[in-house]
């Protein structure tokens, strides 16, 4: 992190002076719309679950206003169909970075952490601003909260937002995620729909576990064709790795499918 984007926070409560990246701060921003802690009796306490959240910061990166990368990564999510709960696994564009830096608030006690349950006993985690995050999102620079609010809201003409009307809400069905606001916005989220990565395989087995001395296939003639794919990356990129004559293999412990 460049130190210009980086926050300085003096909390007056313990004396110590905290030092977060702007997409730490962001990401608290983001999470204070959704899940805050209760200032007072009267006030109740408010959550955000983990995979709506990631499908926020998804769209977040999309829209170029989160600067974090994200890779797909097999997940099982809770969604109703006819009136059951069910669930279903599928690849999603998840940040690690995003989900890294939720870790790094929770270990500053910026956000609190529940666990929960869903009706088909699916367990998630919840997360929330802590009373002390809350204290930093005071003295967050207005153009980072602009940065978020650009992507987290759909505003009708130049009139400022409705923070509850005009508020992006993640649901879950059959096909996915939906992007949905109170004043009638609807759209399919691009979460699942992970970019095609160009490669030619080949099976091997360890000649121990082979019967016979037969040759498996080599597909390595047809390595070209990866070259014809084209790139599907929707975000900027901070590193790209191009390498050459690479020979991996992936094990798999069939077992236990891992």
């Amino acid at each position: 992190t460049k130190e210009s984007e980086v926050m300085l926070w003096l909390d007056k409560a313990d004396g110590k002076e905290y030092k977060l990246s702007f997409e730490h701060v962001k990401l608290l921003y983001l999470v204070s719309h959704f899940g805050r802690a209760s200032k007072s009796e009267e006030q109740p306490e408010t959550w955000i679950r983990e995979l709506p959240l990631c499908v926020l910061i998804y769209e977040g990166i999309v829209a170029g206003k989160l600067d974090f990368d994200y890779a797909p990564y097999s997940m099982l999510y809770a969604y109703t169909l006819e009136g059951r709960a069910t669930t279903r696994r599928q690849y999603l564009n998840i940040s690690q970075e995003g989900k890294s830096a939720i870790d790094d608030l929770r270990d500053q006690n910026f956000l609190k952490g529940i666990k929960m349950e869903s009706a088909d006993m699916l367990t998630t985690n919840g997360v929330q601003v802590s009373s002390k995050g809350l204290d930093l999102l005071q003295a967050m620079p207005p153009l980072l909260r602009l940065e978020v609010d650009e992507f987290l809201f759909i505003r009708k003409g130049y009139d400022p937002p409705h923070l509850k009307k005009d508020l992006k809400n993640v649901i879950s069905d059959e096909e996915g995620f939906l992007v949905v606001t109170l004043n009638g916005f609807e759209e399919r989220s691009g979460v699942t729909e992970v970019e095609d990565v160009s490669y030619v395989t080949s099976p091997f087995l360890p000649w121990l576990l082979r019967r016979g001395e037969n040759a498996m296939t080599d597909n390595s003639e047809r390595a070209w064709e990866s070259g014809q794919g084209l790139s599907q990356v929707k975000g900027d990129l901070n590193e790209n790795l191009i390498l050459a004559q690479v020979h991996l293999v992936i094990e798999e412990w069939v077992p236990y499918a891992a």
